[in-house]
């Protein structure tokens, strides 16, 4: 379940995709500076000159230059440490997301199992209770008990009643969280 809630997550999605994008910057700053090179080629009519830095053959003229700034030599390796590093960062904040995804369906997954029992505790007791309440009933019929007793085994019954809801309740919705985190129904997964 939690390598399918991992796999589903939209979270994980963003930060992988993150890390390509600075993965990306990060080659694109290791070529940095080819930029600078320049190729050249022209033809001429004409004169045949040769200008610096360039050959002239039969009216072609071929060119090489390189122009790369001081700042570009001194900075490139820092700009790829940069990319670098943002790579690396984008990659602990996906195993950040990954380890706290985890978290909750573990979470989720326990407390399913808890309400499980809770509910299977507040059954017995909410029977117990209604019980207890039909023969308060019946002993307040016969004049063996006050109204005020008949009142606190009413109470009693509605406390575990209402419990049991809000139990039942709390199941279902945990449950539909434990599915929306995992996103496969659980019908996929064994369960034992």
């Amino acid at each position: 379940m939690i390598d399918s809630a991992i796999a589903n997550a939209p979270q994980i999605t963003y930060f992988l995709e993150r890390q390509k994008m600075f993965e990306y910057e990060q080659a694109s700053a290791r070529v940095e500076w080819l930029d600078r090179i320049q190729l050249n080629a022209s033809y001429l009519q004409g004169a045949n000159t040769a200008a610096a830095g360039q050959l002239a053959l039969f009216g072609f003229n071929y060119g090489f230059g390189v122009n790369i700034p001081l700042g570009t030599v001194f900075t490139q390796r820092n700009r790829v440490k940069m990319a670098e590093a943002a790579s690396l960062a984008e990659r602990a904040k996906r195993r950040e997301q990954e380890i706290l995804i985890q978290q909750a369906v573990e979470e989720a997954y326990s407390k399913l199992f808890m309400l499980r029992d809770r509910i299977g505790y507040a059954t017995e007791a909410k029977e117990s209770a209604r019980f207890i309440y039909e023969q308060a009933e019946t002993r307040f019929v016969r004049g063996e008990l006050s109204l005020d007793e008949l009142g606190q085994n009413n109470d009693l019954k509605t406390k575990w009643a209402m419990e049991y809801s809000a139990l039942k309740t709390d199941f279902y919705d945990t449950y539909r969280l434990l599915q929306r985190l995992v996103v496969v129904p659980f019908s996929k997964f064994n369960l034992d």
